[in-house]
Formats: C-alpha cells, structure tokens, sequence
C-alpha cells in the first residue's frame, strides 16, 4: 500500500511539472494561427480570438486540459497492474482467435487449384492498374488537400461539407505520415479503398465456400468484382468501398448470432457453444457498426435495416440484446463524433445541400427512374427469384428476410426525408442483390436439375450472362464518363501550369479546377479566391466559358486569354 502510494505521488509531481511546462510554453498566437490555418479559415482569426477563444478563456482551457492529463496518467499509474493483467488476457485471446482463423484459411487454402488461387489474388493488380487510368479525382482531391494532408486531428474534427469519410481519412492521414508517395499523394487514399474491396471479395467468396456451396462462391466473386459500381469504388480514394467491407461484417455477425439458435439457416446445424459466440457475434456486429458510422453516417440505412432484420427472425433474447448492443454502440459513436459536433454543429452531418429534400409529387415522379437506376436489372431478378425462394424453401426464408430487411427498408428513411440519395451510398445494397441472386440461383438449381451436366451449364451460361452484363456497365458506363469525357483530363494540366508561372492571387470560379489549384497551391501563399474581390489584382482568372468575365470592363482590358478548353478560359494578366 505504502509503495502504490509513493508511486502515485511521484507520478502526480511529474506530471503536473509537464503539465505547467506545457501551460507556460504553449503560445496564445500561434496557436490560434495554427488552428485556423488547418481549417482554412485565417480569414476569420481576428473574429476568432475576439469572439470564441480570447486569451483568458484559452489560459483556462490549458489548466483544464492539463488537470485532465495529470489525472488521465495518475490513474494509470494507480492501477498499472489490472490493466497490464486485462491487457495480457486480451493479447491472448486475440492471438488465439487469429491462429484459429489463420488454420481454417490454410486449411482451405490446401484444397483450392493454382488457377483458383491466381483468380482470388488477380483483381488486385487489376484495380492498382485503374488508380491511374481512372486518375486524380475531384473528391479524392479534395479529401487529400483539406483533410489527409492536414493530418489526423483535423479528419477527426473537421467537417465542412458530407465529404469527410472520418475513419477512412484518419486511417488514410495515418497511412500519408508513414508510407512514401512513390508516384503520387493520391497512394494513401486509394490503397485503403482497394484493399478493403480485396477483402470484401475474400469474405464474400470464403463464407460461401466453407458452406460448401463453391459455385455460389465464385459466382459471387466474379460478378461482385466486375460490377460497375463495386469496380469504380474499389479504385477511388472514398470510404465506399469500407463501407460494403462493414456491412459484409455485419450481415456475416447476424446470421452466426441467428445460427447459434441451431435454426439451419444455411441448410447447416450449428453446435459450437451458443454463449461464446454469440459474444463474438456481437461483437464484430458492434464494431462493423461504429466503424461503418463514422466512416460515413449514412451507414446507419445497415445499421436500421439489419436491426429490424433481427427483430423479424430473431428471437426474444436476440431482440433485446440487439438493442442493448445497439444502444452501447451508438453512445460509442456519439463519442466519436462530439468533436464534429463541437466544432461544426450537429447540421454539418444531418444536412446535405447536394441531396436536398424534394417535394413529394416531384419525390413520386422521380422514384421509379432512381429505382431503376440504383436497382436495374440484377435487382429486379434479385427481387423476384427471392420470392421463388421464400416460398419454396421454408428453411431460407430467414435468409431472403433478413435480405428485404437490407436492401428495401433504407426506403422508410428515404420516404421520411423525401430526398433521393447518391447511387454510390446503396453501393452494399447492390453488392446484397447479387449475393442474393447467386444464391438463389444457386439453391434453386441444385434442387430442380438432377442431372450434373445441366446444372452446370446452367451456371455457366448465368454466369458468363453476368459478366458480361457487368463488364458492359463497367466499361460503357463508367469508363465513358470517367475517362472519355470528364473534366480532369483538362483540370491537372492546367493546376500544373498555373503552379508553374508561381502566381501571387487567383480567381477561380469552377469548382472542380478550383479544388486542383488549391491541392497544388497548400503549400505556399498564393491566395486561391473563388468570389471576386475589385481590390485585388489576380494575375490568374479561371471562369467557366458561359459566364462573363466577373470585373468591370476597364479592369477586363489589363487581361488576356492564355488558355481555353471545354469546360473553362483561363485569364492572366497583362
């Protein structure tokens, strides 16, 4: 007792002499200069230090903030031995768990050909290859310049518009500080991207096939990998592609919790030990969940829909420990949020300027081409051969519910709001779709074709079918508008040259070449302007080719044109 008392002393006199070290040597003005110049906001510091932090109220914060540190480590200090002890226990079963799932892995490894092996690794080189054929994007741009590269802190608490994947750019600044930018800043958005889709299509084709159905797995792998949407994400430097990753999790946590009712909801009875999976189970349904949230919020349509799935096929313990479970992870969120909240208002996450509320005749006419677009055809067979299903396999139908739950409840949010969200945020929804169609085709087949020969040439046909449809709209689509005829074949050149000629001030009055001279110009002290201003002499104007050159007249004529494509004309001065 004497020795933890003397330790916790010594402790407390360490660590409030940092703590009055920091509060001396911390400055006032540089500090809030600092600040501001991290949100991009140096404009608004004399209104800062005036009306938000003044001196006196940044004096009491750092004894605030210092108290807290020293009691923060005191208390480490004081129970250093359970935490050590929770923490060795935790490390163990960590490691047992992943040696556990490191054998199966290998296990299934051992039975697969070389030419399965080569097709599960070959989408990687596939998509690192579209990183430059897709390029630099407008978003990706923007996320590197105003977020990532300003460091961890101010993914964490900035959020100007629905453009901060907050997990993903935590991770991504993370991985911006450790690793080098071989070819380009754009390597620490993209990687996290395409190795969550490589794992998406592992979980994807792994869950099948240990259920033994190895056709559906493929199936799934080669049409999920190809398609459009899944193929676009999995190479743009955006949370998307985690996204899917989550919801994978979350849907693999739901049907091992309702499994370990020994219900065959996969036509397989499950006798591993109820509780302790079911805490497992819970668990990585709990972390997909926060982790799916605070990457983007509107993942909380899975969270919903996989919820009142729960509710539908689960029984009343699973009910309840579905609320409580969800309940623990939304104060979890909360907590990961408040310093969004505190800087930026609970509006800057709930409000979407670019999906703006619609008026509901405007809602109605528009639904049924917004259906067709995030849904088309592999959603529309989706939809009816899951009904073939539900009624003729009694033991699925928990699956084909929990599907409906997932891919059609967001639209109960979607009506409240009356709003028409962005293709890309229903991007698992699709990735369900397909994983429903190949299993129902899958099911199916098995039971009404007898003969080998016709099931599989039934499979391949669907599948060959598939691929195409996929690589039609991969190509077709996504490829046209992507690299044909977008405006970033344009918008670097450009940003390039301009950086070149070394400007003290420009105006700009297009967004998407707007963000390209801010990503170049971060690091010096040329002032990039998007509303004009008559005191300034910009030696740069970038306006689009519809508007009219935004000064008067005299001043147009100290101007002349250096530059022009299909979307804008660049003015320098004379």
């Amino acid at each position: 007792m004497k020795t933890n008392f003397i330790k916790l002393s010594f402790s407390l006199i360490v660590l409030a002499a940092i703590a009055v070290f920091f509060l001396f040597k911390l400055d006032y003005t540089t500090f809030t200069y600092d600040l501001l110049y991290f949100y991009n906001k140096t404009d608004r510091i004399d209104f800062f230090r005036q009306n938000l932090l003044t001196e006196s109220r940044f004096f009491i914060l750092k004894i605030v903030f210092g108290g807290l540190y020293t009691l923060f480590f005191a208390f480490i200090f004081w129970k250093w031995k359970w935490i050590k002890k929770y923490f060795i226990l935790s490390k163990n079963r960590i490691y047992i768990e992943i040696e556990s799932i490191s054998k199966k892995v290998k296990s299934i490894w051992s039975q697969i050909s070389i030419l399965e092996r080569v097709v599960l690794f070959i989408s990687l080189p596939i998509y690192i290859i579209f990183w430059w054929i897709y390029g630099w994007q407008n978003d990706e741009v923007f996320s590197y310049t105003f977020f990532v590269d300003r460091g961890i802190l101010v993914c964490a608490t900035y959020y100007p518009a629905p453009n901060n994947h907050v997990a993903f750019l935590i991770f991504s600044a993370f991985l911006n500080k450790i690793i080098p930018s071989f070819f380009s800043d754009f390597i620490c958005l993209k990687l996290p991207a395409t190795f969550s889709a490589i794992f998406s299509l592992w979980t994807i084709w792994l869950f099948f096939y240990r259920k033994n159905q190895k056709t559906i797995a493929w199936f799934a792998f080669g049409l999920i990998a190809l398609s459009g949407g899944f193929f676009f994400y999995a190479t743009h430097g955006r949370g998307y592609a985690w996204i899917v990753l989550f919801f994978l999790w979350s849907c693999f946590a739901v049907f091992k919790i309702i499994s370990n009712q020994n219900k065959a909801i996969f036509g397989v009875l499950v006798t591993t030990t109820p509780t302790t999976q079911s805490k497992k189970c819970w668990f990585l349904w709990s972390v997909s969940i926060i982790l799916g949230c605070y990457t983007i919020p509107i993942f909380v349509y899975v969270w919903f829909g996989s919820l009142l799935g729960l509710w539908i096929i689960g029984t009343n313990k699973i009910r309840i420990e579905s609320v409580i479970v969800s309940f623990i992870s939304g104060i979890i969120i909360l907590i990961l949020y408040s310093p969004i909240l505190i800087f930026n208002g609970l509006s800057a996450i709930v409000s979407n300027s670019w999906v703006a509320p619609l008026h509901l005749q405007k809602w109605l006419q528009s639904l049924p081409f917004y259906l067709w677009d995030v849904h088309g055809i592999v959603g529309i067979l989706a939809l009816i051969i899951s009904l073939i299903l539900f009624f003729d396999k009694k033991e699925f139908r928990k699956v084909v519910i929990y599907f409906w739950c997932i891919a059609y409840s967001p639209y109960l949010i979607v009506f409240i709001q009356k709003v028409l969200p962005f293709e890309r945020v229903f991007l698992y929804r699709q990735v369900a779709e397909i994983l429903m169609l190949c299993f129902c085709i899958g099911i199916l087949t098995e039971k009404y074709l007898t003969k080998l020969f016709y099931k599989k040439s039934l499979q391949i046909i669907f599948i060959s079918l598939a691929i195409l449809y996929s690589a039609f709209r991969m190509y077709g689509q996504y490829y046209h508008w992507n690299i044909r005829t977008n405006v970033y074949q344009f918008t670097e050149p450009l940003a390039k040259t301009i950086y070149n000629l070394k400007p003290s001030s420009v105006l700009v009055l297009e967004d998407t070449y707007n963000v390209f001279l801010r990503y170049y110009f971060r690091d010096l002290d040329t002032k990039v302007e998007v509303l004009p201003n008559p005191k300034t002499e910009y030696q740069i104007i970038i306006l689009p080719n519809e508007k009219e050159f935004p000064l008067s007249k005299t001043d147009s004529l100290n101007y002349s044109i250096f530059y022009q494509d299909d979307f804008v004309k660049g003015f320098e001065r004379k």
